[in-house]
């Protein structure tokens, strides 16, 4: 599915970006000049809206969240954009501030998914989340409270008009380990992300990790399993 990616964005200008197949040096250091321009123009947006909320007076009772939907490959593996469960596309920054309610100076480096920004947010406006959310507020973290992030975090492709190789991809990530695999196919990808952190080593068919591989296949199953049962409507009187 991948190299059928690659072809895609090769053959189409997706959202006027151009692919090509074997860019210069010269070529791949300009695009990356680009989005660090981009970069830079979001980052001084974001200052001014910091800007407006101080002059509106409202500053101190504002909780800020900065986080994205995907990275951007910019030619990594040979790709654009997103669309792959590679790090450069599923990793997104993720920062959040609030003065009074967001202990400072705080990194963590547990695994968070995307989706764990709702309940947070809700709790930070003194909310309760809905029992059917299956998210985790990060609140105890932004707190300062002992926090260890997930055991596994998990990200799904599917029913996409330029990912047409497969029908379903679906990732699952540990501390150390990531599997991607994709529906219709028997081939996948499982990384050792301590000893390559690249992604340039693919250990899918490997004994030696064979079972790390049942077990992150393992974990997606129970997943998907337990969120169907908390977030189906039909269950929802009768746990």
């Amino acid at each position: 599915p991948l190299k059928e990616l690659r072809t895609h964005h090769q053959a189409n200008d997706h959202d006027a970006i151009v692919q090509l197949e074997n860019p210069t040096a010269e070529q791949l250091d300009r695009q990356r000049r680009h989005y660090f321009a981009n970069v830079s123009l979001i980052d001084e947006q974001v200052g001014g809206i910091l800007d407006a909320l101080e002059e509106r007076g409202v500053l101190d009772n504002t909780v800020v969240v900065f986080t994205s939907d995907h990275g951007d490959a910019l030619n990594d593996h040979g790709h654009s954009q997103k669309w792959t469960m590679y790090e450069p596309s599923v990793h997104v920054p993720g920062i959040i501030w609030g003065p009074g309610r967001v202990e400072p100076d705080q990194r963590f480096d547990g695994l968070v998914s995307l989706m764990d920004i709702a309940p947070t947010v809700l709790e930070l406006a003194g909310l309760t989340p809905p029992e059917w959310m299956e998210a985790r507020s990060l609140l105890p973290a932004l707190q300062g409270q002992e926090w260890e992030g997930r055991q596994y975090v998990f990200s799904e492709h599917a029913r996409d008009a330029i990912l047409t190789g497969t029908a379903l991809m679906t990732m699952a990530r540990d501390a150390r380990y990531k599997l991607v695999e994709f529906i219709d196919h028997e081939d996948g990808q499982l990384f050792d992300l301590a000893e390559d952190p690249y992604e340039e080593t693919n250990l899918w068919f490997c004994e030696e990790h064979a079972e790390t591989r049942r077990r992150l296949e393992r974990a997606i199953s129970t997943w998907r399993a337990s969120s169907s049962m908390q977030t189906a409507t039909w269950a929802k009187d009768k746990r």
